[in-house]
């Protein structure tokens, strides 16, 4: 990895473009370049003079986007449009919102590919070859000459054009993984040898399934015979050429609704693997599983055979051990970090984690209702801010007066580029299982089991407090396996940096609120502040509750000239011991509250009171 420390805006720059530059003038690099830059540091415009210059090179460049409106985003940069096309995916035609159609059986060739079929068998079937080489719109593309061709991380899988050079931007892993899931009544395909040991194997499966919950596993080779039953029987299948079944004969496009899936070449290497494995007592991960009447396969996408040697790719938060087992190649890094311009301000209190504020329990509402207070008293101070939150919260936490992004629909979007101040509120994270489901499909060269013990870790914030001290925080993960805690990674502390990096702080000096505890080395906080101090509230009494304190306070002062204890206990239907807490807490701002104790009852001591400091009408 190569790491460089806080350089300049211009220096990042030159840095960035000097090391990929270097990196294309190798002629057969065994590696892939991932440049970690912030978002605002220019890397997106860097790469997109570069596809040009390598253009009008003569050579071909694939430039994948996380998503359709990307494109807009690389033609806002170019300096030369004509040298691009955006290659569009089969699709049906949308006049009103100007979607070209591409294909007259977009929805069927869709679950073509879903059954496990390429593209070009529909089509030679369907539509003929004719209609392939003078009429379609969607073959038609494979004839333009652009130099410079706009796709989407899909075609890291699949594409019918040979490039030079691939240049990836956002991070590309949804496009690798595949959960297939396969209903029970395509278990076993028609046309199989009905005494064929494997065709017992998915007879058996086919019923397991009606009743399995998560089957998997010893249990699940030891329910379909054994591991040696399993293991000989996918070795005679494989051994006879002819055991596989005929790709389906399609007359017109709705055939491929009765059409077979074509998963047994699949099924059989995973059934042969874990077989293997199990009879070697090895503790190895499960990627067959049966559940609820379906057969689901973990899986990862293989890269396009035809894809070239130079692949560049742009991830802020790329991690290295994701993109080795996604590409198959060793990854250097490029760390170019420039110094932060914004200001980060950390509330370090509360993770304000989905457990805390998803779960059904009675502590549910009152979650909510404290973050929905530290947003409040923040976007009172910077009017025109923006929030980060998660989808469930955008609309209660904004109140209809903030505009929004959630988790995981933020990344690489710049909307939020010219706000006055952001708010990123939460610690967004996968639930365990998905994590480890994630992780199953993304490292799937793997056999042993992960590590799955969740651990606390001391973690230091990169923040030094007025006192001359650090701070740190107890952090949950994955610490014992590195590519679960890889995984981990990626879904929480990424995606929170990825959030921050919208209100672009490399660039200009903007107020952003993380209302998360999560120490993040790449996010340094400018200050570290308590929920006390960020609601302006005392230590040692409800800070949620100090505004409504006050506002009592202030409305018993105006009405009476003073207040005691029992005023508050009786304002604000509290205990004598809260009311007590609250009235020291008041009396300890001289600046504001003087005490007098000229108040007497009929009988009895003096009450103690507070009023207006300098009220003495």
């Amino acid at each position: 990895m190569s790491a460089h420390a806080s350089p300049t805006l211009d220096a990042a720059r030159a840095i960035i473009i000097a090391e990929i530059r270097d990196y294309l003038a190798q002629p057969h690099p065994d590696h892939i370049l991932l440049v970690r830059a912030g978002a605002g540091i220019g890397k997106t415009h860097i790469c997109v003079n570069l596809a040009e210059e390598l253009g009008l090179d003569g050579r071909r460049v694939l430039y994948a986007g996380p998503r359709h409106k990307f494109f807009a985003d690389v033609m806002a940069i170019s300096k030369r449009p004509d040298l691009w096309y955006e290659w569009l995916p089969r699709q049906a035609g949308n006049a009103d919102i100007g979607k070209i159609e591409t294909c007259r059986h977009a929805t069927e060739i869709a679950a073509w590919h879903a059954r496990g079929y390429d593209g070009i068998s529909f089509c030679a079937q369907v539509c003929g070859w004719d209609y392939i080489n003078h009429d379609c719109v969607y073959h038609a593309q494979e004839r333009n000459s652009f130099p410079c061709i706009f796709g989407q991380h899909a075609h890291l899988i699949a594409h019918p054009l040979r490039f030079d050079v691939v240049i990836g931007d956002e991070e590309p892993t949804s496009a690798f993984m595949h959960e297939w899931v396969i209903g029970m009544r395509h278990i076993m395909p028609a046309g199989l040898d009905p005494l064929a040991d494997l065709t017992h194997i998915l007879d058996v499966m086919t019923k397991l399934a009606t009743q399995a919950r998560g089957l998997s596993g010893p249990k699940l080779i030891e329910a379909l015979g054994g591991a040696q039953y399993i293991i000989d029987a996918c070795a005679a299948f494989r051994a006879t050429p002819d055991s596989l079944p005929l790709t389906p004969k399609l007359r017109q496009a709705r055939d491929v609704e009765t059409a077979d899936y074509f998963h047994l070449p699949t099924l059989v290497d995973l059934l042969m693997r874990e077989a293997q494995l199990c009879l070697a007592g090895e503790n190895y991960l499960h990627r067959i599983i049966l559940n609820d009447g379906k057969l689901l396969l973990l899986l990862r996408k293989p890269l396009a055979e035809k894809l070239p040697e130079h692949i560049v790719w742009l991830d802020a938060t790329g991690n290295p051990l994701i993109y080795e087992a996604c590409f198959g190649r060793p990854v250097q890094v490029i760390d170019v970090q420039p110094q932060i311009v914004g200001e980060i301000v950390q509330v370090h209190n509360r993770t304000n984690s989905k457990i805390s504020l998803f779960d059904e329990d009675g502590e549910r509402e009152a979650a909510i209702a404290q973050l929905q207070a530290q947003v409040d008293a923040i976007a009172a101070r910077h009017p025109g801010a923006a929030l980060i939150t998660y989808q469930e919260l955008t609309d209660t936490l904004a109140r209809g007066a903030l505009p929004t992004l959630h988790f995981g629909a933020a990344r690489g979007t710049n909307v939020f580029k010219d706000v006055p101040a952001l708010i990123v509120a939460g610690t967004p994270m996968p639930s365990l299982p998905d994590i480890d489901k994630i992780a199953r499909m993304i490292f799937f060269e793997r056999n042993k089991a992960f590590d799955t013990r969740w651990t606390q870790q001391q973690i230091t914030y990169a923040y030094t407090a007025p006192d001359g001290t650090g701070r740190a925080q107890m952090v949950g993960g994955y610490w014992h396996d590195p590519d679960l805690q890889a995984v981990l990674w990626s879904k929480r502390e990424a995606e929170l940096i990825q959030a921050v990096h919208r209100a672009r702080i490399l660039t200009r000096q903007v107020p952003v609120y993380l209302l998360s505890s999560l120490p993040l080395a790449e996010l340094p906080p400018t200050r570290l502040l308590s929920i006390h101090e960020l609601l302006n509230a005392p230590e040692g009494i409800n800070a949620f509750r100090w505004s409504k304190v006050l506002q009592a306070a202030y409305e018993l002062a105006n009405e009476q000239g003073y207040f005691t204890i029992a005023d508050l206990e009786r304002k604000l239907n509290i205990s004598r011991l809260t009311a007590t807490k609250y009235w020291r807490a008041l009396a300890a701002d001289t600046a504001t509250w003087e005490r007098i104790d000229a108040l007497r009852k009929t009988s009895g001591r003096p009450a103690n009171a507070l009023r207006l400091a300098g009220n003495y009408t």
